[in-house]
């Protein structure tokens, strides 16, 4: 069997051949960008062709074939067809295919399959194969293959997933988004994906935590905090990688703290493009268990009273919560009042002279941070309804989100004082309300002594 084997070389906008007993395989383009967004219209065409066959007598079928695998053939008399054993892969793409064989004109016969470039990936970065079965005048039925590559260059980076998992001194547990992780713990996030077709990149990584609402570029700052870029493992056209980043929770993480890998690609224009995994979100311990009491306090001393107390006008109250509040030890207890059962609660800040608020010191526990905060709060005539008060501590989580915890309330009821005597255990206060003392008097005034 004659041949010839020709190789040209050129850029990605010309058509190439290579000659294998005269049969022609041509690629247009072939070096291909993948993973980016395209014109809709913008293909790969792989043609086979019968034009440079020398000597054809009869040609039977023709081939494209991926790696020796056809995925493409055309037989005389029939259309252009899938072949039945294509790679998967290339059946999803959905080639157009087209050709002939034409009987009475042997080098009119072709056999093409176009691609989008939009559905192609770095699996298509192989060699190719047109093989025609044919017959040589006076000689036997032979197959003539040429043979070209396709490059994929530029290829953008995708598939990045974040995973975390907390590291203790019995080995590693893996840990879901969202998850509760007290001050002092180490956590070790991951994040893998493809890079690239560049070995060089690397895995950035990013950190957002309230009340900041947009990601910083993040690195360790603590002793034991560590980035590892890992090694980069080759495929067909790019590259994968594994980084990792462990980060110790501390008192400075105040509300949940948000994590997200990203890589960034330059791109021709001088633009960059990143492509970001999803965010994995940490929470601090919420506050719980807010207990809110009162007591009165006079020359005597203090003396608790329960809730919905008839309190004259003019004492003081002094009202006490306690309670976790949390893993920051920043955070404070806030006060809310409302004068009329049918009001809202607003925040309520002492406008008396001797009233006051009491932040208290935290105290540290394993995890969390507990605190008491104190409030004095006096009886005024703008008190002429019952009055309610309770505490509450607010935690900032990301997405301007915020998760408030409430003590129960504590009603005082205005009154006046009939009996204020004696000390000690036997020290007590009798209360008749304001209600009562002023259906007596309009009772005496319009029925009784008018």
């Amino acid at each position: 069997m004659w041949s010839i084997a020709i190789k040209i070389l050129a850029t990605a906008t010309f058509m190439f051949f290579a000659y294998v007993s005269g049969q022609t395989m041509s690629l247009q383009p072939s070096t291909i960008s993948v993973g980016w967004d395209v014109a809709p219209t913008e293909v790969v065409v792989m043609e086979c062709k019968s034009e440079s066959l020398i000597s054809a007598q009869s040609i039977y079928s023709m081939y494209i074939r991926r790696e020796s695998i056809p995925f493409a053939q055309i037989h005389v008399g029939k259309a252009a067809e899938m072949s039945q054993n294509a790679p998967s892969d290339i059946k999803v793409k959905t080639p157009t295919l087209d050709g002939i064989i034409d009987v009475n004109n042997v080098y009119n016969s072709y056999l093409k399959a176009t691609f989008l470039v939009s559905k192609m990936d770095c699996n298509d970065a192989k060699l190719y194969q047109c093989a025609v079965t044919y017959k040589p005048i006076g000689m036997d039925t032979t197959l003539g293959i040429a043979e070209m590559t396709l490059r994929v260059i530029n290829v953008r980076p995708r598939d990045l997933q974040i995973s975390a998992a907390l590291i203790h001194e019995y080995g590693v547990d893996p840990i879901q988004n969202q998850s509760i992780i007290y001050k002092g713990e180490q956590v070790e996030f991951s994040c893998t994906g493809y890079i690239g077709s560049s070995q060089s990149t690397i895995i950035e990584w990013f950190k957002k935590k309230p009340p900041y609402m947009f990601f910083q570029r993040h690195f360790p700052t603590q002793a034991n905090d560590t980035i590892d870029d890992g090694l980069t493992v080759s495929t067909p056209c790019e590259y994968m990688r594994t980084s990792k980043l462990r980060f110790t929770i501390t008192s400075a993480e105040t509300a949940s703290a948000a994590f997200r890998c990203e890589v960034a690609t330059h791109i021709y224009s001088g633009g960059e493009v990143r492509v970001r995994s999803e965010e994995f979100h940490l929470l601090p311990v919420l506050p719980r268990d807010l207990q809110i009491s009162a007591a009165l306090t006079d020359e005597y001393g203090v003396v608790p009273i329960q809730n919905r107390s008839l309190i004259d006008r003019g004492r003081q109250v002094d009202f006490s919560c306690r309670g976790y509040i949390g893993s920051s030890q920043s955070t404070k207890i806030q006060w809310f009042k409302k004068i009329r059962p049918e009001g809202l609660f607003q925040r309520h800040f002492p406008t008396q002279a001797d009233d006051f608020i009491d932040d208290g010191i935290p105290v540290s526990t394993q995890f969390q941070y507990m605190r008491t905060s104190k409030l004095r709060f006096t009886m005024t005539t703008e008190e002429t309804t019952r009055a309610a008060f309770r505490c509450e501590v607010a935690t900032q989580l990301s997405f301007g989100r915020e998760v408030r915890v409430r003590s129960e309330e504590f009603h005082l009821t205005p009154g006046f004082c009939a009996i204020n005597q004696l000390n000690g255990a036997n020290r007590f206060t009798a209360c008749a309300s304001v209600l009562f003392w002023t259906s007596i008097y309009v009772f005496l005034t319009t029925v009784c002594c008018k």
